[in-house]
Order: structure tokens, then C-alpha cells, then sequence
């Protein structure tokens, strides 16, 4: 990326477009490339205007809702890449709140947007991000949150749940 563009938000636009516009590249592979790009956003004005791109993006998506009781019937393919290009949208945004420590809005962001076929595989993957930015409050906090709504936590997260109350940090490892 051009440090010479770093203040138009066709530097913006541009790099969103080479991570999100394109079709081949994992839900991990547009994460790490969207944290390579923030880096390159100097100012919290235009980590605001990536976060309404991003957002934009994700209104396109015509995704049909999805049985999640019978997750097999009529979910077709391409619905399964619009739901797995809504969610890659949805962890950019994140990171680009996290990026300026807007964890409220990040979080909440992730909470109404990302899909996931149980509401605990979607609470993992917000803790793993969280996790990831060192937020070792935002972890218990999201944990206890789900478990008061009925939302069984893996093991992982209980034991990092139970190693941060035990201990008072973030272990290297989930």
C-alpha cells in the first residue's frame, strides 16, 4: 500500500475494495489483510469512513434467512458464501472499532450482524477477537452476558473465563 494516499479516502475505498471485493480469500485471509490496512488509516476519521464502506457492503447482501433448526434445508451454496462474506464484513468492522477502542460499538456491531448456526459459535469467535486486542474485561463481560441469556459457552472460553477470575490475565492461549 501507498503511504502517499494515507489521507484520501480513495486510499479507503481502494484498499476495501482489494480485501472485500474479492471472492477467493478465506474469512481469516480478509481479517488479516483488514488489520494490515488499519495500520495504514492514521486517523479516526478514516477508520470511521471504512467502517461505513464496510457497512454499505454489507447492505448489499441478499442473503435469504436461514433455518437454523434444520441448517441443511434449502441453504444453497451461494447462500453459504453471502453468509461467510456478511460475516468477513462484519470482523472488519469489528477490528476497524477496535482498532480506535470502540469496543461498545464493535461489539454490539458483531452481536446484530454476524450469523452463525449457534449463537455459541458466534459468541467464540467475538471472544477470540477480543481476546486478540488484550481486552481481558470485554472477555468476562461478553462470557457472563451470554451465559445470563442461556447461551452455553464451549469449554475453552469457560476455561479462559475461569483463568482470568482465578489469575487477573489473559492467558497467551484460548
Amino acid at each position: 500500500m501507498n503511504r502517499d494516499w494515507q489521507e484520501s479516502s480513495e486510499f479507503v475505498k481502494t484498499g476495501i475494495e482489494l480485501i472485500a471485493g474479492s471472492s477467493n480469500l478465506s474469512e481469516y485471509s480478509c481479517e488479516y489483510l483488514m488489520k494490515f490496512l488499519i495500520e495504514f488509516l492514521v486517523s479516526n476519521e478514516m477508520k470511521l469512513e471504512a467502517v461505513s464502506i464496510l457497512k454499505n457492503r454489507r447492505k448489499k447482501i441478499d442473503l435469504s434467512p436461514r433455518n437454523f433448526k434444520n441448517p441443511y434445508s434449502s441453504f444453497s451454496s451461494e447462500d453459504f458464501q453471502k453468509e461467510n462474506k456478511l460475516n468477513s464484513l462484519t470482523k472488519m468492522i469489528f477490528w476497524c472499532y477496535a482498532s480506535f477502542e470502540d469496543f461498545d460499538n464493535g461489539i454490539s456491531d458483531f452481536r446484530e450482524n454476524y450469523r452463525a448456526s449457534r449463537p455459541e459459535i458466534g459468541l467464540y469467535v467475538l471472544v477470540s477477537s477480543l481476546w486478540s486486542c488484550r481486552e481481558k474485561d470485554l472477555v468476562l463481560k461478553v462470557i457472563n452476558e451470554a451465559e445470563k441469556s442461556g447461551i452455553k459457552p464451549r469449554q475453552s472460553l469457560l476455561d479462559l473465563k475461569g483463568k482470568i477470575e482465578k489469575e487477573g490475565v489473559l492467558p497467551k492461549y484460548i
